[in-house]
């Protein structure tokens, strides 16, 4: 059986650049519990530090991992959202590519602004769909990484949005997810 990429992480492994360059990092604060119960509130803190370029430490980075491996197992290969029940919008966005402010200004359209730290969820207009408050879905069509300066924050806080809105948030892989090609970039 093939061993995913994901519990073959060491934490001593993992390099940054913040980590190299500044000797006592500031950690993420990430729940000690399940991060399969984490809370929308919680999941909208780490985002917004991961906004101004905190990070996880190893452990809890691969808690995040395996976590959003999990949930994202659990999809099936075809999505139909016409039979998701209490939608009112689908909102589709591609190619990120690592662009932070990119995916601020995406959700934003989507009703929330992902960086204010507060642990209130701000929707914008309670009358239209809203990935947040499950009546709007949100799907990511690929290409979330490369290019950008944030490849690795960007991926992380839409693994975090999947996690906590399993069923409001969707991934798909684009080429940029592929093995050979991120090698490249």
């Amino acid at each position: 059986m093939r061993k995913e990429v994901v519990h073959s992480i060491e934490e001593h492994s993992i390099r940054t650049e913040t980590s190299r360059s500044k000797k006592d990092t500031t950690f993420i604060d990430v729940p000690s519990e399940s991060l399969a119960d984490l809370s929308p509130q919680a999941a909208w803190k780490m985002i917004a530090r991961l906004r101004k370029g905190e990070m996880f430490s190893g452990n809890d980075l691969k808690r995040v991992l395996c976590t959003a491996t999990e949930v994202l197992k659990r999809d099936p290969t075809v999505i139909d959202l016409r039979k998701q029940t209490g939608l009112k919008t689908v909102t589709i966005v591609g190619d990120i590519h690592g662009d932070m402010n990119s995916l601020s200004d995406i959700l934003s359209v989507s009703g929330v602004d992902m960086f204010n730290g507060s642990s209130k969820i701000p929707i914008k207009n309670e009358n239209e769909g809203s990935p947040w408050n499950g009546t709007g879905a949100i799907i990511f069509n690929g290409d979330f990484v490369d290019r950008g300066e944030n490849s690795v924050g960007v991926i992380l806080i839409l693994l975090l949005l999947k996690i906590v809105y399993p069923n409001n948030v969707y991934l798909t892989r684009g080429n940029h997810e592929d093995t050979l090609l991120s090698t490249v970039y």
